[in-house]
C-alpha cells in the first residue's frame, strides 16, 4: 500500500499489508494484486507497471476525463487482468456479512472517523481515509 498519510498506512499495515510513502516505494516491486484509488493517471500507471505477471490490477478511482493512457500492450504481454468500476456487493454480502458475524472480518478496523449524520458535510472534508456518517439512533445503539 502507498500512501503519504500516516494514518491510512498504520491502519493498512495493521491489516497486515506493507504500507509505504510514495518516496519509498521502489519501482521494480511486482504484486500479484493491486489497487488503483488515486484518481491521478500517472499512480494509476505506476500501479499497472507494479502489478506482476498474471496478476490483476483493480482501479476503484474515478478518471473523468474521456482518454486514460493505460499500456495495454505491456499489460497484454505479462497477462494481467484490469478491473474497474464499483463493487458489485450483492453477489458477495451474504458472505461478507457472514464473516463479520463469524468475528472473522473486522470491518470496523478502517474507519478512522464516525461522524453523526448531521456532520457529514464537515467529516468529508476531514483528511482522514475512511469516514463513516450514521444516523443519531445508531450511534446511540453502538454505544450501548
Amino acid at each position: 500500500m502507498v500512501d503519504d498519510d500516516e494514518e491510512a498506512r498504520r491502519v493498512a499495515a495493521s491489516l497486515g499489508a506493507t504500507a509505504l510513502r510514495k518516496d519509498e516505494w521502489d519501482p521494480k516491486d511486482r504484486y500479484f494484486i493491486t489497487v488503483d484509488a488515486s484518481g491521478h493517471v500517472p499512480d494509476l500507471q505506476r500501479t499497472i507497471q507494479a502489478t506482476a505477471s498474471g496478476g490483476t490490477c483493480t482501479s476503484v478511482a474515478i478518471y473523468f476525463s474521456r482518454h486514460v493512457p493505460i499500456p495495454l500492450l505491456a499489460m497484454y504481454g505479462k497477462g494481467i487482468r484490469f478491473v474497474t468500476g464499483r463493487i458489485s456487493a450483492p453477489p458477495c454480502i451474504h458472505e461478507v456479512l457472514g464473516l463479520a458475524c463469524d468475528g472473522k472480518l473486522h470491518p470496523g478496523r478502517v474507519t478512522t472517523r464516525v461522524a453523526p449524520w448531521q456532520d457529514a458535510h464537515v467529516a468529508f472534508l476531514e483528511n482522514t481515509p475512511k469516514v463513516v456518517v450514521a444516523r443519531k439512533e445508531y450511534l446511540q445503539s453502538a454505544k450501548s
